[in-house]
């Protein structure tokens, strides 16, 4: 057991000293969170012309419609950013070096990246919920709902960090692996729900997006957010664990196929 916590204590160093090396650059990440601001200043005008005859679409409100828009938004800006990394690592052939260091390869990215995602998502839900406030006003739902939203949000970033690290992956066979990543933009923008509530598409594409985990990154955690219920909470939270489950099996055998045909490039 104590080395148990020997061994999760050392990646919570790796966050600590991530959070540390952030707050060094704070003012840079504050000011590219002005990008955000303007995206939801864009939305705030072309929904409010959306809604301009309608009370609510598909049972969703002005309101709730941008405080959605928060969510979202707040968490794509988040991600943890690994996929070039470790891409690169793989197509120069430095992962094999990288192998040899005395962590979990895929563990050290991911507690290295999340000590940042988390500060970068503080800051963008402060500048989001700062601009909506001033529009909309307080989004109608009690302070408590916050923290298990936060816990979608947790495994909405987990979920993300997989299916990124799986692209990073196809460089074993492909190398060039830029392609993957700009779909996968696109479909987060389209399935994941970044942009429209999924609840605005057909019926026949909401039960498409629904058996993909594309939707559990993005669009669970805002939908979560403005219409909460334990009943939905618990159901996101059993389908993000079945995905993680299937995601890290599959990213697992991917690794292993791909350390067989790593090949040192670069002496």
């Amino acid at each position: 057991m104590p080395n148990v916590w020997k061994k999760i204590d050392k990646y919570l160093a790796v966050t600590r000293v991530s959070i540390k090396n952030v707050f060094a650059y704070v003012r840079e990440m504050a000011y590219r969170s002005t990008f955000m601001i303007v995206i939801l200043f864009v939305f705030i005008k072309l929904w409010g012309v959306a809604f301009a005859d309608h009370q609510s679409i598909a049972g969703i409100t002005y309101e709730q419609t941008l405080w959605y828009l928060v969510v979202t938004e707040a968490i794509i800006m988040s991600k943890i950013s690994i996929g070039n990394v470790i891409s690169r690592e793989v197509i120069s052939g430095s992962l094999a070096y990288t192998l040899g260091r005395p962590y979990n390869y895929l563990l050290y990215h991911f507690f290295n990246g999340f000590g940042e995602s988390i500060i970068r998502l503080a800051i963008n839900v402060i500048a989001g919920s700062t601009l909506v406030f001033l529009f909309v006003g307080p989004p109608a739902v009690e302070l408590w709902v916050v923290f298990p939203v936060m816990i979608t949000i947790l495994f909405a970033i987990i979920i993300d960090f997989l299916i990124t690290a799986m692209i990073s992956f196809l460089a074993f066979f492909t190398e060039e692996v830029s392609g993957f990543f700009f779909v996968y933009q696109k479909i987060l923008f389209i399935l994941g729900g970044l942009l429209i509530p999924i609840d605005f598409f057909p019926e026949w594409l909401q039960e498409f997006s629904g058996l993909l985990p594309f939707q559990l990154i993005l669009y669970a955690p805002a939908k979560l957010f403005i219409n909460f219920s334990v009943e939905t909470f618990n159901y996101i939270i059993l389908q993000q664990f079945l995905w993680m489950f299937a995601l890290g099996v599959t990213l697992g055998i991917l690794f292993l196929l791909g350390k067989r045909r790593l090949s040192v490039n670069g002496g």
